[in-house]
């Protein structure tokens, strides 16, 4: 009896140990599930601070990108505005450049007709002074 008493202790004693054994890994085991679920914990506040700045990076390039087409259809009104002008300015310098002409033949006349001794008609006198006046109020622009 005593030899089986020894063997139940024994045995006793081994099983002890095992389940002592088990119970260190179950310690040691919630101790690295605790450590990875506080390395998840920062992790995932990681994660949200950088889903933040993508946010808001994204919104600042939504605001940059409309920034951006406000001042491309400024620039193209401008360059409307300036291909007008030039245009504009182009039929002016024709339409001077027209009176010039015909007071130079309006002069060429009055002069043919000093040379003739012929007095200078009224009307001829009258369009070269109408010519000059409208050249130099164009000139005036």
């Amino acid at each position: 009896m005593r030899s089986e008493a020894n063997k139940g202790a024994l045995l006793y004693r081994e099983k002890q140990s095992g389940v002592e054994g088990q119970i260190m890994a179950i310690d040691k085991l919630n101790s690295i599930i605790n450590s990875l679920e506080r390395e998840m914990l920062t992790l995932k506040k990681q994660y949200e601070a950088a889903v933040e700045t993508r946010n808001y990076t994204g919104i600042q390039l939504i605001d940059r990108n409309d920034e951006l087409c406000i001042l491309y259809e400024k620039s193209n009104i401008h360059e409307k505005t300036l291909a007008d002008g030039e245009r504009a300015l182009r039929v002016v310098m024709e339409e001077i450049k027209s009176l010039k002409i015909t007071i130079q033949e309006l002069e060429r006349q009055l002069h043919v007709r000093f040379r003739a001794r012929k007095p200078c008609t009224r009307p001829h006198r009258t369009a070269l002074s109408a010519c000059q006046l409208v050249i130099l109020c164009m000139g005036a622009f």
